[in-house]
């Protein structure tokens, strides 16, 4: 059932368990939301159109469904990781290789209806959700589809979200929230973030917690998108995008085990076609907008130019999508329709590296990179097998070291391009520093020479990145 006081909606079963008292509103935040029955007919979004718009960061961002197409396990089934390779049907999509889309994933439902119980809320409620200013945010949708389809039910909460919520608790519940949200207890808070607590997880270590769907809806993040690379050329599989991508699951430290949501509803959906030929499956895609996107990390308009290339794991990816083009570059340029590509003396030298655990667990594309090599669209490949040989880690920051002469050379004597694709943590400031050390060598620099050059070097856009956060 649904009470109202004072335009807001509270919505129940009606087998609910009572809230906890909660007689103020927490000093610390007041909610800014109104939440309202809506009347009107509901929006349907497993019916939606198949190009449709909607707003993401700020803006309203045109979004298709794309039909996966086909795919495959690029990884050993005994990987530690799980790659794989789709395959979308894309006959009006222009892109260009190095190119993110992001794609839209709503969350589970079987999560949502966890939530929706352990709060005991009417999921099937439509709703209308204006700000402080009476602007309307949401209308003619289900709180089972807002949840589902707006917020971000995985990421871990913030402190403002535990302080809010300790305020809807028993005491119990209240004193732990608390000192999660404190500076006391920032040891404990940080486990929670590093074991990836989401809200269906945090309810069930708080069960006492019945806050109002109103502070809930204002303070859960937003569900974003998950943006990948393109790795594929238009020109060399016309009609086709094709992504990388790990499956993410990880063991958690509390026994748990996280999935990725958006990794694994496409490995499920990649699954539903391997078993049965005939399903459909679309997937909606939409091009990362030119706001977010890195310098220039698309292949180069000057073919002279030599390409650097660092992309270890599924970093590989976008560099695949360039060698695919600058192959289909190469026959274009030539008047034979089956030439030798090492010749070609129109097309500056390339160089990639490729860093995995094993070679025979998770070298992908190995057979793509190894032909591209032998073609000559490839001058050099250059792979480091971080665990191939026991006691021995190898990265792609040492092989880069062994390379370093010619690396300074095209850089300083070439006007050669860097690009580099992988994630933040760490592998993104070890080729940084890689890079210094090279330059302070070769060039004969100190630090704050090699620094500059290579900080001037991004703002030319000559070193370039596409970070993964």
């Amino acid at each position: 059932m649904a009470t109202e006081e004072k335009g807001k909606v509270t919505t129940s079963s009606a087998t609910s368990k009572p809230r906890a008292s909660a007689p103020d509103i927490p000093k610390m935040h007041t909610c800014s939301l109104v939440v309202r029955d809506d009347v009107s007919a509901s929006v349907d979004l497993e019916k939606e159109e198949k190009t449709f718009f909607r707003k993401i960061g700020g803006r309203e961002e045109k979004i298709t469904k794309l039909k996966l197409k086909g795919g495959r396990l690029l990884t050993a089934t005994d990987s530690i990781k799980k790659v794989l390779h789709l395959v979308f049907e894309a006959d009006n999509l222009q892109y260009m290789p190095g190119e993110a889309f992001g794609i839209v994933c709503a969350n589970r439902k079987e999560t949502v209806k966890k939530i929706l119980q352990q709060l005991s809320l009417d999921g099937e409620k439509r709703l209308i959700v204006e700000n402080a200013k009476g602007e309307q945010l949401f209308s003619a949708r289900s709180l089972f589809e807002l949840l589902r389809t707006e917020y971000d039910l995985h990421a871990p909460p913030k402190k403002v979200l535990l302080r809010v919520l300790a305020e809807f608790s028993d005491q119990t519940d209240k004193e732990k929230l608390l000192h999660l949200s404190s500076r006391t207890g920032s040891a404990d808070y940080n486990e929670l973030v590093t074991n990836q607590v989401g809200l269906a997880e945090l309810l069930t270590r708080f069960p006492s917690c019945r806050p109002p769907v109103e502070y809930l809806l204002e303070l859960l993040p937003p569900l974003q998108p998950r943006y990948y690379s393109a790795a594929s050329s238009p020109l060399h599989h016309p009609g086709e995008l094709h992504f990388a991508l790990t499956v993410v699951e990880v063991n958690t430290a509390d026994g748990r085990t996280f999935e990725g949501l958006c990794s694994n509803k496409l490995a499920r959906e990649y699954e539903k076609t391997t078993k049965n030929p005939e399903t459909e499956v679309f997937v909606p895609i939409f091009p990362r907008p030119p706001s977010n996107l890195p310098n220039s990390f698309k292949y180069p308009d000057d073919q002279r130019r030599p390409l650097i290339m660092i992309g270890p794991g599924t970093g590989v990816a976008p560099f695949i999508g360039f060698l695919q083009h600058r192959k289909e570059l190469m026959k274009l340029s030539h008047s034979d329709t089956s030439p030798s590509l090492n010749s070609d003396s129109s097309f500056g030298p390339s160089i990639l590296f490729f860093g995995c655990r094993y070679e025979n667990k998770d070298y992908l594309f190995k057979e793509e990179l190894e032909s591209f090599n032998c073609d000559g669209v490839l001058t050099h490949l250059v792979t480091a097998f971080s665990r191939e040989v026991p006691g021995e880690v190898v990265y792609v920051q040492h092989k880069m070291t062994e390379w370093g002469a010619l690396l300074t050379d095209w850089m300083l004597n070439k006007d050669a391009l860097i690009f580099v694709c992988g994630d933040a943590k760490g592998m993104i400031k070890g080729v940084r520093e890689t890079l210094l050390s090279i330059v302070q060598q070769h060039a004969e620099l100190d630090a704050k020479s090699a620094n500059d050059l290579v900080s001037k070097w991004s703002t030319d856009k000559r070193f370039i990145l596409d970070i993964w956060l």
